[in-house]
This record gives structure tokens, C-alpha cells and sequence, in this order.
């Protein structure tokens, strides 16, 4: 996509949001002409904005690069990233894909129903995967009497997810030729407890490299 002109992003994941930052504003891109209109509404941005980073999880662009833009736009914006660690943290809700229904902004003044999980949810699910992880990797860690069960939190947290996951794949499979159902077989993460780790947020709505600490899950 060399000749893109206009990166307009709203509602966007957050780990999304930071790869098409910080690929289409990749100092080193390979492009016809810069990027000139940025618009980001009502989605959180962790590191897609921040010039230059030591290191990335996910071997994203380290440099950027904004010096083509001509006019950015900032619309619902959170001020304030981090954990939320206050009481009223767990009537805070953030987008997933789930069977819960939350009527939410829909950046135009009104409502519209949205797909969520409940933010102190993920972080229980979220901290008990690590000790699942470990009572895994040591059973004679695990107490006696007690039942190891044999699917993580975050597994079981985003089993809506990983089911309708599965259902795509396999109307893609169908619908696409020899050639591509190779170069989708090789995309496709099988593991539901892989697959989990990558799209649990972390302990922060706003998650940096460091608070993130991906390489447990």
C-alpha cells in the first residue's frame, strides 16, 4: 500500500492501531508520497505515536517519521492511559469480541450496541493465566486436592472469540484457491491458548512495551 494519502482510524484495537501507525508512518517505508491526513477517533493509542522506541513485541517499525502529514485530527480521545486499579474499575468496559452486548458511543453523538468484556475481568483472567501457566509447567506445584484444569482463564475468557475464529477460517478455506488456502494455513494460529495470549491486552487499557509484558502469555 505505497500510494495510501489518508489514514483515518476509528473505534480501532489497540495493538491495530499502534501496526498501522507506526507501518504507514515507518521511517524507512517504501512509498510514492507521504501520508498527508491523519484522523484517530475514539480509539487508545499505546505506542503508535512515539517517535523512536528501543524495541517492539511485535517487530514493528522502531522510527517514525510524520514530517508529510498536513493536518491530523483528534476526536474522543481517552487523556489518560494506564491501570485501573480504582473501585469503579470494574464497571469499566473495554471492545471485544464476545457475546456481551454494551450500548456504546458510536462517535457521532449517538449509541450504538458494541460487543465488550468488562476491563476487570480481562486483568483476573489475566493474572490467574500466569499461575495457570506456571501450576502447568510444575504440577507438583499444584496444592493437593486441587483439580488443574485443563484450560487457561485467558482460553476461557475468549472462547467466544476463538470459536467464531475457527468458523472463519473455514468459510475461507472453502471460498479461496489452492495457493491462498496454503498462505492462510500458514497465518492461522491453531492453539486457542496461543491464540489468547495474543489478544489479551495486558493490565493497562493502554498498555506500553513494558507494562505489557507479552512474552508470559
Amino acid at each position: 500500500m505505497v500510494k495510501v494519502s489518508t489514514l483515518r482510524i476509528i473505534f480501532g484495537h489497540p495493538t491495530l492501531n499502534d501496526a498501522l501507525l507506526r507501518c504507514f508512518f515507518d521511517k524507512h517505508r517504501q512509498k510514492t508520497g507521504p501520508v498527508r491526513r491523519l484522523w484517530l477517533e475514539n480509539c487508545r493509542i499505546p505506542a503508535g505515536l512515539c517517535m523512536s522506541l528501543p524495541e517492539q513485541p511485535y517487530n514493528l517499525p522502531l522510527d517514525l517519521d510524520f514530517g508529510g502529514l498536513e493536518s491530523i485530527r483528534f476526536r474522543r480521545m481517552p487523556l489518560l492511559s494506564g491501570p485501573w486499579a480504582s473501585s469503579s474499575s470494574k464497571y469499566y468496559v473495554v471492545h471485544a469480541r464476545s457475546n456481551t452486548i454494551w450500548e456504546m458511543q458510536d462517535g457521532m453523538g449517538g449509541q450504538c450496541p458494541y460487543t465488550v468484556n468488562e476491563f476487570s475481568e480481562e486483568q483476573t483472567a489475566g493474572q490467574a493465566h500466569l499461575n495457570w501457566l506456571a501450576a502447568d509447567k510444575e504440577p507438583a506445584s499444584i496444592d493437593e486436592g486441587v483439580v488443574h484444569d485443563s484450560v487457561s482463564p485467558l482460553e476461557r475468557l475468549y472462547g467466544f472469540a476463538n470459536h467464531w475464529d475457527d468458523r472463519i477460517y473455514e468459510q475461507l478455506l472453502a471460498a479461496v484457491t489452492p495457493a491462498e488456502q496454503l498462505l492462510l494455513s500458514e497465518r492461522h494460529v491453531p492453539s486457542y491458548r496461543a491464540r489468547s495470549g495474543l489478544a489479551y491486552r495486558g493490565p493497562c487499557t493502554d498498555p506500553t512495551d513494558l507494562e505489557r509484558n507479552v512474552a508470559p502469555l
